[in-house]
């Protein structure tokens, strides 16, 4: 049965620096849940509490409801996967993924054809069968990971803590391997955290995301609601494979309570009445406009809202990402790679303002 977990007001010190600040979250049974952000900012720290590693300085981890203060790291029934394999290079991969069955607490519950029946099972769900003789040194890094999930997996703990297990794989491993731990994870039913700084990773994989700053937590909520209804400047900024873009506006009011927008100190933009109503809300004469690069279309000059200069080109297939220069400020578009450009080429841009966020200029918070 999947168990539930609380992190309930955890605060960790190290010397003077304060790793993670009040920092409390809820885990469903069955459910992965993903703690994002980039390094440094208290993800590790966090599972490593979580498994008994380290004791928090205040807060309380709950797992059903139990308490586990005082519980052994070994009882707690938790296994973690690092981004490092430690596998036992003198073991075959058999003995690797055997090892934890082996132990004292398992050791006297399963027989060997009990282990052998489960290796067996994992193996076929990681394809490791054909490997089971072999021994770390004669096989991939891709391979060798699989491994270090599929001793995790064999134990069928409690919850299972990831720490970036595929962050140092090539591109198309880690494609691979996050839609076999899904897979897997979804299979067996097991409640998942997973510390990434993949935003691929995190959204692709995750039934809700914890979105980490320096310490904290912004948001949570699931991948949908963390790019649509971003709480502030610094989660949409990690929401998107490119960061949003920034434009500084100042609010120029007209007469008949009617207001227009001036980006970049330059180009004037009318707005419709739902982003009249956001800028209400502004406290002075400045806000932060957010446009994803999904969001900024490339036009003639002569009907564009603003004129931008091309400053690279990237070619990816199909796809185009070019970054513009709009006065001092460097923009990313995403657009088909049909139609070409050159460094310095005059463009103009749209912006779907029907799908734009505004930051307060001096919080960042989403107005």
């Amino acid at each position: 049965m999947a168990v539930s977990l609380e992190v309930k007001n955890i605060i960790k010190k190290y010397g003077k620096l304060v790793a993670l600040n009040d920092i409390s979250f809820d885990v469903k049974p069955g459910e992965f849940f993903t703690l994002f952000g980039p390094p440094g900012v208290g993800k590790s720290s966090t599972l490593s509490i979580i498994a008994g590693i380290n004791q928090p300085d205040s807060g309380s981890i709950l797992m059903n409801d139990i308490d586990l203060q005082n519980v052994r790291p070994q009882d707690r029934d938790i296994a973690m996967v690092f981004e490092s394999y430690a596998l036992y290079p003198h073991m075959t991969v058999f003995d690797n993924m055997a090892f934890p069955l082996r132990s004292p607490v398992l050791k006297k519950e399963m027989t060997y054809r009990e282990i052998e029946k489960r290796i067996t099972e994992v193996a076929e769900i990681l394809e490791l069968a054909e490997l089971l003789d072999r021994f770390p040194r004669y096989l991939s890094g891709g391979q060798k990971q699989r491994v270090a999930l599929g001793r995790a997996l064999v134990r069928r703990p409690n919850l299972f803590l990831f720490d970036e297990p595929i962050a140092h794989l090539d591109a198309k491993l880690r494609y691979n391997l996050r839609g076999k731990i899904k897979e897997m994870q979804k299979q067996i039913g097991i409640t998942t955290i997973m510390a990434t700084p993949s935003y691929d990773e995190a959204l692709l994989m995750a039934d809700r995301v914890a979105v980490y700053s320096i310490g904290k937590i912004e948001q949570i909520g699931n991948p949908a609601e963390l790019f649509e209804k971003s709480k502030n400047e610094t989660v949409a900024k990690l929401m998107g494979e490119h960061s949003i873009n920034i434009f500084i506006c100042d609010i120029e009011y007209v007469e008949g309570n009617k207001f227009n927008l001036i980006v970049e100190d330059k180009y004037k933009l009318e707005v419709g009445n739902a982003i009249k109503s956001k800028l209400q809300k502004v406290d002075g004469k400045k806000v932060k406009l957010g446009v994803r690069p999904n969001d900024v279309v490339i036009c003639d000059i002569d009907g564009c809202d603003i004129d931008a200069e091309v400053y690279v080109y990237e070619m990816l297939g199909k796809i185009a990402i070019i970054s513009l220069k709009v006065g001092n400020n460097v923009i990313k578009l995403r657009c088909t790679g049909s139609k070409r450009f050159n460094i310095g080429d005059k463009v103009g841009i749209k912006l779907n303002m029907d799908k734009a966020l505004f930051f307060d200029y001096k919080s960042g918070d989403t107005l």
